[in-house]
């Protein structure tokens, strides 16, 4: 079990004329959008309880603009959330993107390539949306193999005996992960100890000895699965993306080599836990560049 907070520099600003340049000039191009506080907010619907989260809102200009993307022929588009699946599907499924659900726990790749040979998508175990299984639904693919999850049952306890005793707080239950949300306690003095306590227990009872990781914000408790970020998302589906574009992909020195694609663009406003993103995606070396 591993607990961190991260402190980075804000990072300099995003020169629009060069992005919009080398995108114009470039052959092969890959796209990751962060999904909440990114492109769209997250929704929880009137009449539901606090932790019932009910769509995801996104702009109709915002929607087209995804769309033109996803069905650039020269575009890979990756859409990664924390989410969960069936929210993704519900809001993007019939794009032609690639969906990171629960920060990449879940991969689901574009509708026409579903059509395309199975051994091109492998490296986990493959799932269906509940009610899903009807033509032109998504398929899923689950990154880690044989995941623990029994550890949810005991923290869901947990995090329900502080939700009692903090107004305004709720817990947002997903397949993989779990959290306890306090950013509309009106007391965050009080909400704050009691995240501090919270996690101080976690760590020494029911987390200890488990594969999971404490993803502490200012206004959010996430306990998921150790080793499941945005960025080792990103990797895993850059890895199906080399397999369809180049059958010898290959990998050394921690170094990703990306044979074909010549432009990289990331956009999101992401945790310091998932700023693994970045660094991934800034560590990729094209095929015919040379080392620095």
């Amino acid at each position: 079990m591993m607990g961190r907070r991260l402190y980075l520099s804000l990072p300099a600003e995003l020169n629009m004329k060069q992005v919009t340049k080398e995108f114009s000039t470039s052959m092969q191009r890959l796209i990751v959008f962060g999904v909440n506080g990114t492109i769209s907010n997250t929704i929880r619907q009137e009449g539901l309880p606090l932790e019932a989260f009910g769509y995801i809102q996104v702009a109709e200009r915002v929607k087209e603009n995804i769309a033109s993307l996803a069905n650039d022929p020269n575009t890979t588009l990756v859409l990664i959330s924390s989410s969960s699946r069936s929210i993704l599907e519900k809001t993007f499924g019939k794009t032609e993107a690639w969906l990171g659900a629960e920060n990449g726990f879940f991969l689901s790749r574009p509708l026409s390539a579903e059509d395309s040979d199975d051994s091109d998508y492998d490296g986990g175990q493959r799932l269906s949306v509940s009610g899903s299984d009807k033509k032109g639904s998504r398929k899923w693919l689950m990154t880690q193999e044989n995941a623990d999850l029994t550890w949810k049952r005991k923290v869901y306890e947990v995090f329900e005996y502080v939700r009692e005793r903090t107004p305004n707080s709720y817990i947002r239950n997903q397949e993989a992960s779990i959290e306890w949300h306090y950013h509309e306690v009106k007391d965050q003095h009080f909400a704050k100890m009691q995240a501090n306590e919270l996690v101080g227990h976690l760590r020494s009872g029911p987390l200890l000895n488990t594969n999971t990781e404490i993803v502490d914000t200012d206004s959010i408790v996430r306990i998921r699965h150790l080793g499941v970020s945005k960025g080792t998302g990103a990797v895993k589906i850059i890895e199906q993306i080399q397999r369809t574009m180049v059958r010898d992909a290959y990998y050394y020195d921690n170094t990703q080599s990306t044979a074909g694609i010549d432009f990289i663009l990331c956009v999101g406003n992401l945790t310091a836990e998932d700023e693994d993103l970045f660094v991934m995606l800034n560590s990729i070396r094209f095929i015919d560049q040379e080392e620095h």
